[in-house]
């Protein structure tokens, strides 16, 4: 059966700290000893008869050690008020921190944006719900790994090369990033920051990613539908507009010969006005399903199409317009050519129709890391508000460029001229080959 101990007793040290943890009977006890001290010191050194000088003197030592207990009183009382104020601010900051971090993991947690941090030597310390869906994995499987072992190599080395450069300038970065998680290729929109300790030394990497896979995919669709509804009309303008205007000059052709040789002149000048018109309507017609066409183009034939774009607008429009191709990109995919072919497309018809320039010079380069597009005209120019320009061919310009990835500038002023600045950051290496 064991053996139940009993309370043990306290020792003297205990005592003495409980005692001084009460002030007033710490106070009671010096007076207590301190009396007793001195009656019994009085009484070894006067005996039993006292005189008066003699009782004056241990009255004004027992005043003394009065006023000593109170001062001992009012000092400990203090020095406890500071303590336990002391405590309780301590307790109260306690329970803010506790209060705040339950409610910073709570908005982490709930976030639809993925929240990650990592530390110097790239390995997650933290990862919301969200950026474990994107990885497909659970924390266990997360935490404490680099992106070496959740990504691809590729991707994590261009991750971790963009976390270093983030901890060594200590400078913000945000950017498009495509990365091929176990889920599938995703589209991030994410933004990067040093994370620094209470010295200020960089600790980590603190990243905010929004999944934008969705987006991008329903814009690229929306564009795809958009493309072919174009190549429909196109055909359609083409195989019927086109066939019966072309039927329709050949039938005034021959109203032309005929009249020629009958009398009457009026009629056969009115017969040559309705040839003219049909021949301009159907060089009309043909512009606009060759409009309409989509472009079949990539890296390597863009400077062509864009060449041809250029020759043609000049001879529609009959003004100046000069194409110069320093450079151009053999890797360029046929989605991102397209789209900056129709932005080059949109500045030219801008610049005849509503700036009415009379000279234009477009230019393409590119290099290792960027793709420049520019278009620049004389014409009237614009406000800032772009009122001179049709509103719905600016905002498909900046659409066209947003899905690609890419940035559209556009600086005019009134009588100044106007310059459509496309650039597209590659992150692929690029051949470069002189045109």
């Amino acid at each position: 059966m064991a053996k139940h101990a009993g309370p043990q007793r306290p020792g003297f040290g205990a005592i003495i700290r409980e005692a001084l943890a009460e002030p007033l009977v710490a106070a009671r006890a010096y007076a207590v000893a301190a009396s007793a001290w001195l009656l019994g010191r009085s009484s070894i050194n006067w005996g039993a008869h006292w005189s008066a000088r003699e009782a004056f003197v241990l009255a004004t030592d027992l005043a003394f050690v009065v006023l000593s207990s109170a001062f001992v009183w009012g000092t400990l009382s203090w020095a406890q008020a500071r303590r336990r104020i002391a405590e309780i601010d301590a307790g109260a900051a306690r329970q803010a921190r506790a209060t705040i971090k339950g409610l910073l993991e709570q908005i982490v947690n709930l976030a639809p944006e993925a929240v990650f941090v990592k530390d110097l030597e790239g390995r997650y310390t933290l990862a919301n719900p969200a950026a474990l869906r994107i990885f497909g994995r659970t924390p266990d499987e997360v935490l404490g790994r680099d992106d070496f072992a959740l990504l691809p190599p590729a991707d994590a080395g261009r991750l971790q090369a963009i976390d270093r450069e983030v901890m060594t300038t200590g400078r913000m970065w945000s950017a498009e990033e495509r990365v091929a998680a176990p889920t599938g290729a995703r589209i991030l929109q994410t933004s990067k920051g040093a994370l620094v300790d209470a010295e200020g030394k960089v600790a980590g990497v603190f990243g905010i990613a929004h999944d934008i896979t969705d987006r991008v995919e329903l814009e690229r669709s929306v564009v795809q539908a958009s493309e072919a509804e174009q190549e429909r009309i196109g055909r359609e303008i083409h195989d019927g507009l086109c066939q019966r205007l072309t039927a329709s000059c050949f039938v005034a052709n021959r109203l032309v010969r005929g009249l020629s040789k009958a009398p009457g002149q009026d009629v056969a000048d009115l017969a040559t006005e309705l040839q003219e018109q049909l021949r301009e309507t159907l060089r009309e017609a043909r512009n606009l399903a060759h409009g309409k066409m989509p472009v079949q183009i990539d890296g390597l034939s863009l400077h062509k199409a864009l060449q041809a774009l250029v020759d043609e607008a000049q001879a529609n429009y009959g003004a100046p317009c000069h194409f110069d191709a320093e450079w151009f990109c053999t890797t360029l995919d046929q989605e991102r050519a397209t789209h900056l072919y129709r932005i080059a497309q949109e500045a030219l018809n801008n610049a005849f129709k509503h700036a009415h320039a009379k000279q234009i010079q477009a230019t393409l380069r590119a290099s290792e890391r960027e793709v420049q597009l520019r278009v620049v005209d004389d014409g009237v120019g614009m406000s800032g508000s772009g009122a001179r320009w049709g509103h719905v061919g600016l905002v498909a310009m900046r659409h066209r460029a947003d899905i690609i990835g890419a940035e559209l500038f556009i600086s005019s002023a009134p009588s100044q001229g106007t310059e459509v600045r496309c650039e597209l950051k590659l992150s692929d290496s690029l051949r470069k080959t002189s045109s």
